[in-house]
């Protein structure tokens, strides 16, 4: 029989279908919070039978210099078939020279889902998108080279695949929470779990 899927968004107990031989669960952490007038916050990590995938950490507030990206989700807990940390969100920029552009926000990391918010300039940031696992963008003050200040963007959740070659009837799963932004920034986005049933 050709294999199905399940697609997990919202936390919940997994029950395996009848006959099924193996189970491979894809799943990623939530997304960690941007900067904005204050720091992010990290994502909240997705669990499945146990196994945890890390979310994201948060984006560094918005100040002259630039915040600092938020680093990618890794080393979560549990023995997993295989790991790849989330990639870091991107720190803010600011211009260096008269005449130039003011502040950027720093863009949020993408998960092996996608989902990562977009920079911004002179606006509040972006959040990552539901359900993708990827981090928020961040807060740019102004577009005035004089004043411009910006803020970090939120780093992407850890991917883990988790192979269950003897499945049991049912699995409790938790999808991490998107990470709360830094006033004026963008939130992370909330984790997701895939899960592919073989006969």
């Amino acid at each position: 029989s050709p294999p199905t899927y399940q697609y997990l968004t919202a936390s919940g107990t997994y029950t395996t279908p009848a006959n099924c031989k193996k189970i491979v669960a894809v799943y990623v952490g939530a997304g960690g919070g941007a900067g904005g007038n204050g720091y992010g916050s990290a994502g909240g990590d997705t669990i499945f039978n146990s196994v945890n995938a890390k979310g994201g950490s948060g984006g560094g507030q918005s100040m002259a210099p630039g915040g600092a990206g938020g680093a990618g989700g890794t080393g979560g807990t549990g023995a997993a078939s295989h790991r790849t940390p989330g990639n870091g969100g991107g720190a803010g920029l600011v211009a260096t020279q008269a005449g130039n552009a003011g502040g950027l926000g720093g863009a949020g990391g993408g998960s092996f889902f996608g989902g990562g918010a977009p920079g911004t300039n002179a606006t509040a940031g972006v959040a990552g998108a539901t359900n993708s696992g990827g981090g928020g963008s961040g807060y740019s003050a102004s577009s005035a080279y004089s004043s411009s200040k910006s803020a970090g963007g939120g780093g992407a959740g850890e991917r883990v695949v988790l192979e269950i070659t003897t499945p049991g009837a049912t699995y409790s799963f938790t999808i991490g929470a998107g990470g709360a932004a830094g006033t004026n920034g963008g939130a992370g986005g909330s984790g997701y779990i895939e899960v592919t049933e073989y006969y």
